[in-house]
């Protein structure tokens, strides 16, 4: 089995002024990232404003994956819906189309209160019966008990990894020691939060991290160093580190940030976010791009 590790970007979805998806744009993003070496891609995220997509919408984004990924990326697809019947047929969407890896959330939304611990193992259950893919389970401020994880990882073979992040950054480090005692060597556990701790998830045992795209090849670099216990360019460590820092801070605008960035950079052309978006105000996002251009300039 193929264990996602390294750099693993959300996609964001790119839309233009009549909010349609820009499956070019799409590409060009995925086409940056494949040129700085990354190891993957992730769609249909959070930073992938899944959450607003129609399940076509969600098939164009995967099959932009598809298409515009090169030779040796893998490619992850969330298959995330508060239903578990929903998560199941894009699961099988996805499996169709031909990616390399799931990513399922806990079934996110119950308006009448928090679902059982047999309810959330029947929910993983479920998807792992309907395709022979693997999948990660992105656990993001849940804490699924260890015994759960263990026993899905006992049960079905395809359940290969997890997604730990969370705002605490020591709680999430001490919860990557804790999964990695429990699950062994040959589990996935990837960080996340905009990659903003990454030195620190490796040294606790992660795989890797799902960063945003946008500053994704200097995130690169980190990761490449912490596994040579050393650190890039103090300069560049330090203001990658800010940008990060605000981004994971500003946490509801960090979508239409990534895109600011990456327009920026003259990788897209178009930051529209899907309404309801809240959008940053100018002198937030002045100070951000001020910090990227520093950043581009100590490289």
């Amino acid at each position: 089995m193929k264990y996602p590790k390294g750099i693993i970007p959300a996609i964001p979805a790119i839309f233009s002024d009549t909010d349609q998806i820009l499956k070019d744009e799409v590409g060009s993003v995925i086409s940056f990232l494949s040129k700085a070496k990354c190891d993957g891609i992730a769609l249909n995220l959070i930073g992938g404003e899944f959450y607003k997509l129609g399940e076509r919408e969600r098939e164009e984004m995967i099959m932009a994956g598809v298409d515009f990924a090169s030779d040796g990326m893998i490619v992850c697809s969330g298959i995330s819906a508060p239903g578990t019947s929903e998560a199941c047929r894009m699961a099988k969407i996805a499996t169709d189309i031909g990616v390399d890896f799931l990513i399922v959330m806990p079934p996110y939304y119950n308006p009448t209160g928090a679902y059982s611990r047999r309810a959330i193992v029947d929910h993983f259950s479920c998807i792992a019966k309907c395709t022979d893919l693997p999948f990660l389970i992105q656990d993001f401020n849940y804490g699924i008990p260890l015994e759960i994880l263990s026993r899905l990882k006992r049960e079905f073979s395809n359940f290969a990894g997890l997604k730990i992040e969370g705002k605490r950054t020591t709680d999430v480090q001490r919860r990557i020691r804790k999964v990695r005692n429990e699950m062994g060597k040959e589990f996935s556990i990837l960080g996340g939060m905009l990659g903003s701790n990454l030195v620190n998830e490796i040294a606790s045992g992660a795989s890797g991290t799902i960063p945003g795209s946008s500053l994704a090849d200097f995130i690169l670099m980190e990761y490449s160093a912490a596994f040579r216990n050393s650190i890039v360019n103090q300069d560049l460590h330090a203001i990658l580190k800010e940008i990060l820092k605000t981004e994971s801070q500003k946490i509801k605008y960090f979508v239409y940030i990534e895109k600011a960035i990456l327009q920026h950079r003259g990788i897209i052309e178009h930051t529209v976010c899907r309404k309801p978006y809240d959008y940053p105000g100018r002198k937030l996002m002045d100070s951000i791009i001020s910090d990227v251009d520093q950043l581009l300039s100590a490289c």
